[in-house]
């Protein structure tokens, strides 16, 4: 019949349709079977939230990340000191050419931060020779102001001061009359118009 070629190749693409049906699987391939999908859904998932995983293993993981943390952050702080410290030297540098320091600036500084401790110091041993004179303590009064002579060699009232101490030692105790009648000789003459020191020679000098 006429008819049949066109029923034939009707037959022949619904079943190539059929078969592509059959073999068509979407978007997820099915590639495991109905048994082995149900058997995974019934198997128990891990819960990070009840503790399920081994804790000497978190804390490991723990300790780990904070050793870490604890290197980087020397490591940040060492570039950061390093960084610091160089910049400052350059700028110290820069400072130093342009600000030059004057040497006999700072000589004279030091040399007046000396005075002045000199002065404290013959302070001091005037204060502590002239209460050892009040005490009757001559000896120490002696040394006292000899400590004074050697930091202001040319002070008269040091100079007054140390020959009387000596003039009272050697009237009171016998001890350093040579030296005092020397000393006073000695002062006297360099300072002839001295009240004090005539007073002195004409009371230990007879």
């Amino acid at each position: 019949m006429g008819g049949e070629g066109s029923i034939s190749a009707m037959i022949t693409t619904l079943r190539n349709n059929k078969n592509l049906l059959r073999g068509r699987k979407g978007f997820f391939r099915r590639e495991l079977s109905y048994s082995e999908i149900r058997d995974y859904y019934k198997t128990p998932k891990l819960n990070l939230r009840k503790g399920n995983l081994d804790q000497d293993y978190l804390r490991k993981v723990r300790a780990q990340i904070l050793k870490d943390r604890r290197k980087t952050r020397w490591i940040q702080i060492t570039v950061i000191s390093v960084t610091l410290i160089f910049v400052g030297s350059i700028f110290y540098a820069l400072a130093s050419l342009s600000f030059p320091v004057d040497s006999r600036k700072n000589s004279s500084v030091s040399q007046k931060q000396i005075e002045n401790q000199n002065t404290i110091d013959h302070q001091e041993m005037l204060v502590l020779g002239l209460e050892n004179l009040r005490d009757g303590k001559y000896f120490f009064a002696v040394g006292n102001f000899e400590n004074a002579l050697q930091i202001k060699p040319d002070d008269l009232e040091t100079k007054i001061l140390y020959t009387e101490s000596l003039c009272l030692l050697c009237s009171t105790n016998d001890q350093f009359c040579d030296k005092a009648k020397s000393y006073l000789y000695q002062v006297s003459n360099n300072y002839p118009d001295n009240n004090e020191l005539k007073d002195l020679k004409e009371k230990y000098l007879k």
